[in-house]
């Protein structure tokens, strides 16, 4: 049996190549941040936003709004505040850039969650490395976090590489398109008319 679920949607960078935050932008009619975490919720004990201080605004009233418990370093300072907030919980985590991201890749996450090792996490679409920003992290990857933050290695892939993590392949890859810039946006307006910005 597994760790109890809780959801985080990392919504703390600086979005630098889009030029806006992209938790801001509106796919759906909401920001996308609340977005995915109203799609998580369903499958979470709780879910919480990462964000920096600077993000917070009334929106995310409700919405579990956390700040980085250590000092900034990208995507590992939100997951490790996530496990100082929840210590013995595992963690659904998505970034905030896939617009097309579905409860079907959640659903296919739970399925093939191995508990035994760190994450369970899908293979990327455009090479066989895991995507470390997006699938199940279980508690026990958290010592590794650790004590890599502390030697001033800040990345989640290193972790995934040299220990024993569940990868899937996702069956609908679609919903892991990542958009970063303005014109990866407006490609996606062409190929998918019900976005709307």
């Amino acid at each position: 049996m597994g760790y109890p679920l809780y959801g985080l949607v990392l919504a703390g960078g600086k979005s630098t190549r889009m030029g806006e935050d992209k938790g801001l932008i509106s796919y759906f009619g909401l920001e996308h941040r609340i977005y995915l975490a109203k799609l998580l919720a369903p499958f979470c004990e709780k879910t919480y936003i990462s964000c920096q201080e600077v993000q917070l605004s009334d929106n995310l009233d409700g919405y579990n709004p956390l700040i980085d418990l250590v000092p900034s370093k990208g995507p590992m300072s939100g997951l490790i505040s996530a496990f100082l907030t929840h210590p013995n919980s595992a963690w659904l985590v998505i970034p905030c850039d896939l617009p097309l991201f579905s409860v079907k890749n959640i659903a296919q996450l739970l399925k093939e969650r191995d508990v035994k090792g760190i994450a369970t996490v899908f293979k990327s679409s455009n090479h066989d490395f895991p995507e470390p920003l997006i699938g199940i992290w279980e508690p026990s990857a958290f010592p590794f976090m650790e004590k890599q933050y502390k030697e001033g290695n800040y990345s989640l892939l290193n972790i995934l590489k040299n220990n024993h993590i569940s990868l899937v392949t996702a069956f609908d890859p679609e919903g892991l398109t990542n958009v970063n810039t303005p014109e990866e946006k407006s490609a996606l307006s062409l190929l998918h008319p019900s976005v709307q910005f």
